[in-house]
């Protein structure tokens, strides 16, 4: 199903969840192809958090796409087909990266209240999302931002040393795949290190956001999503350590 087609389904499945909701939500993309409906599900779920709707909240959000993620869950584990069933773990694994990524207070310029609950969720779904990756086998880069993504959420409930853990595990499966990453998990172990009364940790920040600032000033190619890095790293600086 092309982008175009997906918008214009939109309207429907926003009227659908805001008098009926996410069971008639479910109800109307289940009546399409399995392939067209995981397209449907999948820019719902994003749309749900990105877009406006009547009765909108992070809790509803959470629950449709929680609700999603468990459908096709359901589907890999009786699926039959090895090929089938592997779509179906892949597409339970990306919406679940996009919802613990959605539930995380690490956006920088985000106006949307999260509370511990919130958290818990995110991390609940980070941590599903490892697992999922493992099962599917994915590359260490992979596993690096799914630790990352558990440990921004221990963050959030200033779970200070479990963080640490995982952004050290992010920063070593980066490695020298993605300098970009390793350099985001350093600087958030810089942080948790820091919010844990660690001396070293302003020090290990402060290195990640020098960096990141001597990639912009060398490469035009990679300046923009470097300086938003550096845009990132500051703002969970200012909420954990202030």
């Amino acid at each position: 199903m092309d982008r175009a087609l997906l918008e214009q389904k939109w309207p429907e499945i926003r009227r659908r969840m805001e008098e009926g909701g996410t069971d008639a939500v479910l109800a109307y993309t289940a009546a399409y192809p399995e392939p067209d409906e995981m397209e449907l599900d999948a820019t719902a779920a994003q749309k749900f958090y990105f877009q406006e709707w009547q009765g909108k909240s992070l809790d509803r959000y959470a629950d449709s796409a929680e609700a999603v993620i468990e459908k096709y869950l359901a589907r890999a584990e009786s699926a039959e087909d090895g090929a089938r069933a592997a779509r179906l773990w892949q597409f339970a694994n990306a919406a679940s990266f996009n919802l613990s990524a959605n539930l995380a207070e690490c956006w920088p310029d985000e106006q949307i209240v999260k509370e511990r609950r919130h958290f818990e969720r995110g991390l609940a779904a980070a941590e599903r999302c490892l697992d999922l990756r493992r099962r599917l086998g994915k590359d260490d880069l992979s596993l690096a931002r799914a630790h990352w993504l558990i440990g921004a959420h221990l963050l959030a409930l200033h779970r200070w040393d479990e963080a640490a853990e995982h952004f050290a595990w992010a920063a070593r499966l980066a490695g020298e795949t993605s300098l970009m990453d390793r350099l985001l998990c350093e600087g958030y172990l810089g942080v948790a290190q820091a919010a844990a009364g660690f001396s070293d940790g302003a020090e290990r920040f402060a290195d990640a956001v020098t960096a990141f600032r001597q990639i912009a000033e060398a490469d035009e190619h990679r300046r923009d999503d470097a300086l938003y890095f550096v845009q990132q790293l500051e703002h969970v600086r200012r909420l954990y350590t202030g």
